[in-house]
């Protein structure tokens, strides 16, 4: 079973909008949220306790009046009888799994400012959920993430050997032993010759695939209006680079002709640009063989892409964790020496069956043949780059977007927690950053730096400022290797 705690004056319609879709999931009698129907005269503490442990997960919508009241002096989560305290703690003590449910970008309650029996629920791992235009999305991650704990992998057993049959004394029946070890022996000598002359004949052709020439694949026409792959250079994430005497490959940043660089692993392209409404941020591999893969980031959330790549268009698919949630359909619109523009539609799959229009793009580079001067952040040009460093004690890698227009965006994430990828927003005026940190579109901290430009790399210094309540100051500094 699966139990839905709530308060009704916090959530209560967003609590029956979960109750549908999860009956619509696990079936209906799978799903309880009505915890205070309880019977007259039973202690009602009993009654939760229960019901509980019929459950093998609990979700519990968290929105902004979830403690019953702002003020500390005054709020029903510290009343002992509280049928939301008493359904959570119950829950914590019988070690049933809990998923808090954030509404609308609620914050997560701090241990501190919870009563002891709930504190342990201040380090669940939450899930955002947008009851607007992304409601589905989410309702989808969220029963994603309560199959894995009700559904979790079979262990194989181990395949069950029957016992050898005893050994029949030459004595007893000498007639049957004998033919069947001679049949045994032949089929063994036949499996061997087998294996013989086969493995004789496989070094050739093997010699005779590595040693021929493919001339095909050194001759390679990139077609224009397709964004192919580019090999990845020996430095760290270079700006993409066209030569202006190559007309056809305007779409195709930095490809080459040569074998062994088309078989390098291809660099990620970051465009920018909106499903439905909101701001999204993508980040796409272009393989060979026209295979696409990559992921977008829209507020807390990150969805997974595959797809193909035929002649100016694209055919992704979106996953929600492992679960299949809109066929994306773009194409090539634009296609110019400085911007590459793809526009297009989403349909989500039943039962949202919604259809959002899609645009992403991103700034290209022309650098010249004769000199291949790689773009800089330091002179405002544009490119995609990586950076390790560190925020306060902790390692970080961040992945940076500089605009011409002098916008920057990215994301960041600490080597303790890889799956908490922050957004990045800001503004690059000469020799400086200026950015905003985002957790789930709630601005948490801001970041300005200066550069440190040095013979061997290209670092950024400075400090991170934590918005209210949290007020803390953090050193941060990220570098990557020079050109």
């Amino acid at each position: 079973m699966i139990a839905i705690s709530y308060r009704r004056q916090d959530s209560s319609p967003v609590a029956g909008r979960l109750y549908d879709r999860l009956q619509a999931e696990f079936g209906k009698g799978s799903v309880f949220m009505d915890f205070d129907s309880i019977p007259y005269g039973v202690d009602f503490r009993e009654h939760i306790k229960q019901t509980l442990q019929r459950a093998k997960v609990i979700v519990a919508i968290i929105g902004p009046e979830w403690t019953g009241g702002k003020e500390l002096s005054n709020r029903r989560i510290d009343d002992p009888t509280d049928f939301v305290r008493l359904e959570v703690a119950s829950a914590l003590e019988s070690g049933i799994a809990i998923i808090p449910v954030l509404v609308n970008n609620t914050p997560m309650p701090e241990a501190k400012n919870l009563p002891p029996e709930l504190e342990g629920l201040a380090f669940r791992n939450g899930l955002a959920l947008d009851t607007g235009i992304d409601f589905h999305h989410h309702a989808d991650r969220l029963i994603a993430g309560i199959h894995r704990v009700v559904d979790p992998p079979k262990e194989t057993p181990p395949p069950v050997i029957p016992p050898l049959p005893a050994a029949v004394s030459a004595a007893q029946k000498p007639s049957r032993a004998l033919p069947i070890a001679i049949v045994v022996l032949l089929i063994a000598i036949a499996g061997i010759a087998a294996w013989f002359f086969q493995t004789r004949t496989r070094p050739e052709t093997i010699v005779r695939q590595e040693t021929t020439p493919a001339p095909a694949r050194a001759e390679v026409s990139i077609p224009p209006r397709s964004e192919t792959p580019a090999p990845a250079p020996s430095t760290t994430n270079p700006p993409p680079a066209i030569t202006s005497s190559s007309p056809n490959i305007s779409s195709a940043p930095g490809v080459t002709s040569s074998p062994a660089a088309i078989n390098e692993t291809p660099r990620e392209h970051v465009f920018i640009g909106k499903v439905g409404a909101k701001e999204a941020t993508f980040r796409f591999r272009f393989e060979p063989g026209g295979h696409v893969v990559g992921t977008y980031s829209q507020g807390g959330a990150t969805y997974r892409l595959e797809g193909r790549h035929p002649k100016g268009k694209m055919f992704l698919d979106e996953y929600t964790g492992e679960k299949l949630t809109a066929h994306i359909e773009v194409s090539l619109v634009v296609e110019t020496a400085t911007l590459l523009r793809w526009e297009g539609t989403m349909r989500n799959t039943p039962p949202d069956n919604r259809v959002l229009p899609v645009y992403f793009e991103r700034s290209v580079m022309v650098t010249s043949a004769a000199s291949p001067t790689p773009a800089s952040e330091s002179s405002g040009a544009s490119g995609d780059y990586s950076y390790q460093g560190t925020v306060g004690p902790y390692e970080a890698s961040f992945q940076l977007h500089f605009d011409p227009s002098g916008r920057v965006t990215g994301t960041y994430f600490l080597a303790t927690n890889r799956n908490l990828v922050l957004r990045l927003e800001g503004r690059n005026p000469k020799g400086k950053l200026l950015l905003d940190e985002y957790t789930r579109d709630r601005l948490s901290a801001r970041i300005e730096l200066k550069l440190n430009d040095s013979a061997n790399d290209i670092r950024w210094e400075g400090t991170m400022h934590n918005t209210p309540p949290d007020n803390r100051v953090f050193p941060v500094s990220f570098a990557r290797p020079r050109e």
